[in-house]
């Protein structure tokens, strides 16, 4: 019968694990953090490009299983390290963290949803918004709708929202951040690779300081966008693309509104641009800079989308 550990039990073996080595001179918290964030990614990158049947038959498989195991272990053995070596209870900050999660996404709300805790508290203002509106538009017009079927009414419609921005795996941007922060703790070939590939089948957020009818058929046909081409010290321009509006500082959403356009559009659009550099990827936070080259790089690579999903 296999032994139960402790956390404490967890903790204690890989701190002698460490020390017969005398490893603690490189365990600083930098260097930990980013052990859990390459192993992590290591773990993902088992998954990359399957869609649900193919993970569903990469868990059946010894040899995965396998791999995916030593993948965990090693995410775990550099959370328990760097637990240890910071003094954190991670039996403490686990269930400190669980009960702030509990507020922040009750069950009454969150149950079967995947919304982070702020879209779900905007979907509630709005359903709860919509139908007080109906609720109001249904008295003035002698109608017997009340306002409980005007909420009803609302969720409703919220539902089928919800389930139609979350149709596509990468849409979120998780995916592309987690590949980007990989490639930008390892510059290898095979990281960067990965990196286009995944660029190349994403939709990334555009900033755009207004939209313009247009009779020609550019940009996106009815409109011309006015992109907010960004600047650098040395005044040289780049076409800003970010993986999610979560990597946009709060005072710059309110001076841009953003359209999601795909990857492949986004490059057509730098290139028909003059006295550009090139690209550049979540530029706020851990840019990745994309000159021409590498652009042309993206639009030559296959795309690893099923083929109804391709642009």
């Amino acid at each position: 019968m296999k032994k139960d550990y402790t956390v404490t039990e967890l903790t204690s073996m890989v701190q002698n694990f460490c020390e017969e080595r005398d490893w603690d001179q490189f365990h600083n918290p930098k260097d930990l953090a980013i052990g859990i964030s390459t192993e992590a990614n290591e773990l993902l990158d088992i998954f990359r490009f399957q869609n649900g049947t193919e993970i569903a038959q990469i868990m059946q498989k010894p040899q995965k299983r396998e791999h995916i195991e030593e993948e965990l272990a090693d995410v775990l053995f550099f959370v328990l390290r760097f637990a240890q070596m910071n003094d954190l209870d991670l039996k403490d900050i686990l269930q400190k963290k669980l009960q702030k999660n509990a507020a922040k996404y009750p069950v009454e709300k969150a149950k079967g949803r995947n919304e982070k805790y702020d879209e779900l508290a905007e979907m509630q203002e709005k359903a709860e918004e919509s139908a007080a509106a109906d609720a109001k538009n249904a008295e003035s017009s002698g109608k017997n709708e009340n306002a409980a079927s005007a909420v009803k009414d609302a969720a409703s419609d919220a539902e089928k929202d919800r389930q139609y921005i979350h149709r596509d795996s990468l849409a979120d941007g998780s995916i592309l951040w987690e590949i980007k922060t990989r490639f930008l703790a390892n510059k290898t070939q095979e990281n960067l690779l990965t990196l286009l590939s995944c660029l190349r089948d994403s939709d990334m957020y555009v900033p755009v300081k207004s939209y313009e009818k247009n009779s020609l058929p550019e940009d996106t046909g009815e409109l011309l966008l006015k992109i907010d081409i960004l600047e650098d010290e040395n005044q040289e321009r780049y076409f800003p693309v970010f993986s999610s509006k979560r990597e946009t500082p709060s005072d710059y959403q309110t001076k841009v509104e953003f359209v999601n356009l795909p990857m492949i559009k986004c490059i057509t659009m730098a290139q028909e641009r003059e006295g550009l550099q090139g690209m550049v990827l979540d530029p706020f936070t851990d840019a990745f800079l994309m000159p021409p080259q590498i652009a042309e790089i993206i639009l030559e690579l296959d795309s690893h989308l099923p083929p109804e999903e391709r642009i």
